[in-house]
């Protein structure tokens, strides 16, 4: 199990710095006027987010948490919530869940119950629960169409409903990528062989629209369609179909060089045929592959 620093206190305090910039020109609800309470946090969205980082030997690995919480009326609510994990040796995942809530107000403490145990504390304008601080922001189109979709739901989503999938989509491991390289004596190049393996954590992707599986690769200095210095950086699709129950997808590619040492680029995205949207994991992830 991963140990990490928290940078959660330097959060706060840029935070706190702005709450009270802010906090003059707000008039708040008493902490006794829940009635109060309630109008003001079902008139925003609010956002909290959590940062937490573990150097190590060979890397580094950063876990970003992020919550945006919609208090939809007087007992009801649905919380976003985002996570990313970056690891410079194993690569990057995301998960994401919409979660239902039902809430209660008692004083300036406003309990969660259902599909999220948080207790926010009520304080100047702000949200707080434990470590994080959620602040508020205007709620906008994007917002009210996710939120209409939402409630069209009956509380069954099926994929989230800004289209995103609800589980786990993942790359394979960095040091898993490269299988072998052979040396071509004719052409003086090495031929790199790869594995690309795609995962989803939840045999149920496919019913809430994840079909295809995407990964675009390029490297600085090789070519996917043989040794041709024309094509060195041009950038490849490795696709994979997901069917239904499948967890993991293997996908193999040739690249060529006369370098003993790789840059090898990829982005990784995933298609949500519910929607016929496309949705990016990981954006332009670097990995160094290297010759024995």
């Amino acid at each position: 199990m991963k140990k990490y620093f928290s940078y959660r206190m330097t959060i706060m305090m840029v935070t706190i710095l702005s709450m009270t910039l802010v906090s003059c020109d707000k008039k708040d609800p008493t902490s006794s006027d829940s009635k109060g309470i309630m109008q003001e946090i079902q008139r925003y969205k609010w956002t909290g987010q959590s940062i937490e980082e573990e150097v190590y030997s060979y890397g580094t690995a950063t876990y970003t948490q992020t919550w945006t919480v919609y208090f939809i009326n007087d007992s009801q609510g649905v919380m976003h919530w985002t996570a990313v994990d970056r690891d410079t040796a194993l690569g990057t995942s995301r998960d994401e869940d919409d979660i239902e809530f039902y809430y209660e107000i008692k004083g300036n403490t406003i309990h969660l119950y259902g599909g999220s145990n948080f207790v926010f504390e009520y304080y100047d304008g702000f949200l707080v629960e434990g470590e994080t601080i959620f602040s508020p922001s205007s709620l906008g189109s994007s917002d009210y169409a996710y939120l209409q979709n939402y409630l069209n739901d009956n509380g069954e989503n099926n994929g989230g409903s800004d289209g995103r999938i609800d589980t786990e989509v993942f790359f394979i491991n960095d040091n898993e990528i490269l299988m072998g390289v052979n040396y071509d004596e004719s052409s003086g190049a090495y031929q790199y062989v790869l594995q690309f393996g795609f995962g989803v954590n939840d045999k149920k992707a496919y019913d809430k629209g994840l079909t295809k599986l995407t990964a675009t690769i390029w490297a600085d200095n090789g070519s996917f369609d043989g040794y041709k210095s024309s094509n060195f950086g041009k950038k490849k699709k490795l696709e994979l179909d997901v069917y239904p129950g499948s967890e993991s997808y293997y996908g193999w590619e040739w690249l060529f060089s006369k370098d003993k040492e790789v840059t090898l680029h990829y982005d990784f995205s995933y298609y949500n045929s519910n929607n016929g949207q496309t949705y990016y994991v990981t954006e332009n992830h670097i990995v160094k592959l290297k010759t024995n």
